[in-house]
């Protein structure tokens, strides 16, 4: 467990340096936003850090913050699960069905070609790492190819 608390601190770490939202910049900028102590902020987005701790309402604050949703996919993959956000397509066009058809074959492609890249004789982490953003993407399109055809069915 502890693996998955530093792989996902990490995270939140980066995207907590990287926030920029009118004059609040970086990890002091968020603790502000989030009404936390900036050094008790910083000690909790700390991977090393043992004795602070995010909790989770202060993780689901710093997603709604920065709108990072990467955080709860990075947070799934832990558990090899994966996160798909979805939209409301009730107005989807033929054009727009069309693309979302296309998109799937464009992300089983990369998906291919990353496959076929690391079939090179020894499959490393980093290369099964591209593998599987490749597949959570595939599945992403799919997911939205689904919900744009469940959006315009026919109730009768």
């Amino acid at each position: 467990m502890d693996d998955i608390y530093f792989n996902i601190t990490t995270q939140v770490h980066k995207v907590a340096k990287a926030y920029h939202k009118g004059d609040k910049r970086g990890m002091t900028g968020l603790a502000k936003a989030l009404g936390i102590k900036d050094n008790t902020f910083n000690n909790k987005c700390d991977p090393n850090m043992k004795g602070h701790h995010l909790n989770l309402k202060e993780f689901l604050q710093i997603i709604k913050e920065t709108g990072e949703l990467s955080l709860l996919s990075d947070f799934a993959q832990q558990f090899n699960c994966a996160v798909y956000q979805t939209k409301d397509y009730t107005n989807t066009s033929n054009i727009e069905l069309l693309d979302a058809m296309v998109l799937v074959d464009v992300e089983r492609g990369e998906t291919a070609a990353a496959i076929h890249e690391a079939l090179d004789g020894r499959i490393t982490a980093p290369k099964v790492d591209v593998i599987r953003k490749e597949i959570y993407q595939d599945i992403q399109k799919m997911m939205e190819l689904l919900l744009r055809i469940d959006a315009i069915k026919d109730d009768s």
